[in-house]
């Protein structure tokens, strides 16, 4: 059950992100681990990811290495059943214009929409690490985990995502020339969001058995508008 702790910077102008993640890992399994593999799925087709470090305990970690869009960080000693460890990574993502069907990520028109866009820990399960690499059409493999992300837009950029704010409430979504933006969810598969400095937005609470959903309704001109197009 990881938990990540990611800051990150957009340059709409740039189309990049530049991130500090923070994630502590616990090895639930019954062996030592002298390793730890992380997924960039996003490395399938071009490579979106540049790794600048990562560190354990403030100190570069052995070695660290690239193989398809796994990522395996060598420790400095094994991880024994039952501890844990925090790595930090700092890395940058490239958000491109790619119309590929099978592309998560990229910018449309100038707005953008990041999914899979940090170091996400691989599933170690009886088999040991899941070291299959992504090649855009398989369904994705990993676990629930916990997030804090913190997201800071520039030029009018507004970020919007499918979980509330630290705060318990969903976004208010105005643009200003500085922002800073912070989620905060449990238990979640993977975290998504995405950027634009166009589009109005709506806030839609639709009640399901169980619970309730919130879906975030982009217009490019008014509410509900034809144009419209929904994201949860």
């Amino acid at each position: 059950h990881p938990s990540y702790v990611i800051k990150a910077d957009l340059d709409a102008s740039a189309g990049l992100l530049k991130a500090e993640e923070s994630v502590t890992y616990t090895n639930n399994s019954p062996k030592p681990l002298s390793e730890i593999v992380f997924n960039l799925y996003n490395n399938y087709n071009r490579p979106a990811f540049e790794i600048l470090s990562v560190k354990q305990r403030k100190k570069p970690v052995p070695e660290f290495k690239t193989e398809g869009t796994k990522m395996i960080a060598k420790l400095a000693k094994p991880l024994k059943p039952g501890a844990s460890t925090t790595l930090n990574i700092s890395y940058t993502f490239k958000l491109t214009e790619d119309k590929s069907i099978f592309n998560r990520s990229g910018k449309y028109g100038s707005d953008y929409f990041a999914g899979y866009w940090y170091p996400q820990i691989a599933v170690y399960d009886d088999d040991g690490w899941d070291m299959v690499s992504h090649a855009g059409m398989e369904e994705f493999y990993f676990e629930l985990a916990d997030y804090d992300i913190t997201i800071i837009t520039h030029d009018n950029y507004f970020i919007y995502a499918s979980v509330p704010t630290a705060s318990g409430a969903m976004p208010d979504y105005k643009a200003s020339a500085s922002n800073e933006w912070h989620f905060v969810a449990k238990n979640l598969y993977d975290f998504s969001f995405a950027a634009s400095n166009s589009m109005d937005v709506q806030n839609v609470k639709v009640e399901i058995p169980g619970g309730e959903v919130n879906l975030v309704m982009l217009c490019k001109s008014q509410p509900f508008a034809s144009k419209c197009e929904d994201a949860a």
